[in-house]
């Protein structure tokens, strides 16, 4: 038989019963416990400072020491060998753009440059020298060219002349082949004329180009004589203060050996050593506030190094 739906099971009546009896109990407790904060010496509820639970971000601080870093340095270079002549510039002076590191001896740059230049003058000579012979050639046989053009056109008019006096039986038959014939070959004459001044011209014009081209390697080999010997003075390409100097006078510096060492203190990073137990807390990004010399400069963390280094985690800011 179906048991009434308002009807509750014996074990619904327990768990209601436990439910009941559950709450009751942390009733009890709850006012025993106040009854006996009041009664130690005299301590009231009011006495503590109670406040409501809140979800938000909780901030973490950690701390750290480290030093200050130049965002960019540069490494200066020997563009050539030669023996350290003067020290110019010594750590930590500034230097501008183009300034003057040190200056470097080499006595055989001078004597390239003398020879470049000896040797610039004499081909640029023998260049006039072939410009004035190929001036003459060419214009030799543009004369020539003229010359057989105007007996070409010469022989055209008697050629027209003889032609018109024939017409009237003025003139033999042999004379006015004749003057065909001479005609023809002036002709010839002054094409032949005209190619040979033409092959003449591109011959002269590859002449004059060559001979440029030699004044031009001899330009370019005293322009690298000149470039070597302005070389021996070592500059700075970028401003900055010099942080070391790797030469002394009197040294021998080899082809693209270290000079110096230029860093630019206008932009600074501080690296800072962390402890490892706290460097999971810290992410690129996050704000940090670096202390130097007294004055606190906000910054922001821009690398965690994720190697561990005796117990400590380099950050950058």
């Amino acid at each position: 038989m179906d048991r009434p739906r308002d009807a509750e099971s014996p074990l619904s009546v327990r768990r209601i019963v436990w439910v009941a009896s559950a709450l009751l109990a942390i009733l009890v407790f709850i006012a025993v416990d106040r009854l006996w904060l009041r009664a130690q010496d005299g301590i009231e509820l009011a006495d503590f400072v109670t406040a409501d639970v809140q979800r938000g971000a909780l901030s973490i601080e950690v701390q750290g020491a480290g030093a200050l870093e130049p965002v960019s340095e540069r490494w200066i270079t020997a563009a050539v060998q030669g023996t350290v002549e003067e020290v110019l510039v010594r750590a930590g002076q500034e230097v501008a753009r183009g300034g003057e590191i040190v200056r470097l001896a080499n006595p055989q740059f001078r004597r390239q440059l003398t020879q470049a230049r000896l040797a610039l003058a004499e081909i640029e000579a023998d260049h006039r020298r072939h410009a004035a012979d190929a001036t003459d050639r060419g214009l030799a046989a543009e004369a020539r060219l003229l010359e057989v053009q105007a007996d070409r056109d010469e022989q055209e008019l008697r050629l027209e002349a003889q032609a018109e006096l024939r017409e009237r039986n003025a003139v033999s038959e042999i004379d006015f082949r004749s003057q065909q014939i001479r005609t023809e070959q002036a002709k010839t004459r002054a094409e032949f004329e005209r190619r040979r001044f033409e092959e003449l011209k591109g011959a002269l014009r590859a002449g004059r180009e060559a001979s440029e081209a030699r004044v031009g390697a001899r330009r370019a080999a005293l322009d690298e004589a000149q470039a070597e010997l302005a070389s021996l003075i070592v500059t700075a390409r970028v401003p900055g203060t010099l942080r070391e100097l790797f030469v002394e006078a009197g040294a021998h510096v080899a082809a693209g050996a270290q000079v110096a060492r230029l860093v630019d203190t206008s932009s600074l990073l501080a690296v800072v050593r962390i402890p490892e137990f706290y460097a999971s807390n810290l992410t690129p990004g996050q704000g940090a506030v670096a202390t130097v010399l007294n004055s606190d400069v906000a910054g922001v963390v821009s690398r965690v190094d994720p190697a561990v280094t005796q117990g400590t985690v380099a950050i950058d800011i």
